[in-house]
C-alpha cells in the first residue's frame, strides 16, 4: 500500500491518500475518510447500518469519529483512500470558520455517475496518480486536492447531491417485509404492483426495498415479481382450463408476448408445452 501525505507528522496532523488492496479479510476505515472503488466488488457496513454493495467507480464517505468495515464480495478490491487526521481537520475548519455538521449517519455512498461522485473520484485520482511535478507546485496541487475532498465531504453531508444515506432497518420491519411478500405471493394480487407502491406500503424507500429483496430473498424485485407471476401461471395452467391469454392476465401480465418470453426464460418451454407435460405427468382420474 502506498501513501501520499500533505504534511509530515503523525496521522492526526495530516491528510493522506493511499492505494489499498483488500482480500477476504475485513478492512476498517476510520473517519474522516473518502474511498473510491477502482476495481472489484465490496460490502460496506457501519454500526447497525448496512450492508451496502459497492461497485467500481462508486465512492463512500466515512464521517469523523465513525468507523466502517468493508470486505470483498468478489475477488480482490482495490481502493483509493483519503484520510484526514483530527488535528488537520480542526485546523481546516478553523481557517474556514465552519464546523462539521452534527449528527447524521456514519457513512454516505455516492453511486457512479452522480456529480458529487465525479468530483470526488476526480480529486482522488489526481492525488493517487499525480502528474509529473515537483517542488512547491506539486505540494500546492496536493493541498488543493485535499481541500477539494473536504469540500466534497461537506457537500455530501449537507445534501448537495442525491446520495444514499443508509437507513437502519429494524428486525420488526424486516419481519413485516417478509410477511408482506409472502402475503402478496399467496394472494395473487400482482397486477399493477410496482416497487414504488410496495415500498410505500412498507414505509421504505424503493432503494431500501430493493436491498431487502436482494438480502432476504436473493433476487431483485423485478426478478422476484416475474418468478412469482410465472409460478402463479403454472398453477393456473396445471389446475384450470383457462386459455393461455387469460392465464397471462390472471397472473399479472399485461402483454401476452412478454408473458411467453418470461415463461420460456424461466421454465424452458412454452406455456402450452408446460400444460401438456403437466397433464401427462398427472393424469386426471376417470369419472
Amino acid at each position: 500500500m502506498g501513501a501520499r501525505g500533505s504534511d509530515e507528522g503523525t496521522d492526526e496532523d495530516r491528510a493522506l491518500v493511499s492505494h489499498t488492496k483488500i482480500d477476504g479479510r475485513p478492512h476498517h476505515l476510520p473517519g474522516l475518510a473518502w474511498a473510491l472503488i477502482l476495481s472489484g466488488e465490496l460490502e460496506l457496513r457501519g454500526h447497525e447500518v448496512g450492508p451496502i454493495r459497492l461497485l467500481p467507480a462508486d465512492v463512500f464517505l466515512v464521517a469523523p469519529a465513525a468507523t466502517v468495515q468493508v470486505k470483498t464480495r468478489i475477488g480482490v478490491v482495490e481502493l483509493l483512500e483519503f484520510h484526514a487526521g483530527t488535528a488537520w481537520m480542526d485546523e481546516v475548519f478553523a481557517r474556514a470558520s465552519c464546523a462539521w455538521p452534527v449528527g447524521g449517519e456514519p457513512f454516505s455512498v455516492g453511486r457512479a455517475g452522480s456529480e458529487l461522485a465525479r468530483r470526488t473520484g476526480r480529486a482522488l485520482r489526481e492525488l493517487g496518480f499525480p502528474a509529473a511535478a515537483s517542488g512547491a507546485s506539486a505540494r500546492l496541487h496536493e493541498a488543493s486536492g485535499h481541500l477539494e475532498l473536504v469540500a466534497c465531504a461537506f457537500d455530501a453531508r449537507q445534501g448537495a447531491d442525491p446520495w444514499t444515506a443508509p437507513r437502519r432497518v429494524s428486525s420488526r420491519r424486516r419481519s413485516g417485509f417478509l410477511a408482506r411478500v409472502a402475503e402478496l405471493a399467496a394472494s395473487g394480487t400482482l397486477e399493477d404492483l410496482s416497487l414504488e407502491r410496495f415500498s410505500a406500503e412498507l414505509g421504505l424507500s424503493p432503494r431500501h426495498t430493493s436491498r431487502l429483496f436482494r438480502e432476504e430473498l436473493g433476487s431483485p424485485f423485478r426478478e422476484w415479481m416475474a418468478a412469482t407471476r410465472i409460478a402463479m401461471a403454472c398453477r393456473l395452467l396445471r389446475d384450470t382450463e383457462l386459455p393461455v391469454i387469460e392465464v397471462a392476465a390472471e397472473s399479472g401480465w399485461r402483454s401476452l408476448p412478454h408473458f411467453n418470453t418470461a415463461f420460456r426464460r424461466l421454465k424452458g418451454q412454452t406455456p402450452t408445452a408446460f400444460r401438456r407435460a403437466a397433464r401427462q405427468s398427472d393424469p386426471q382420474p376417470e369419472a
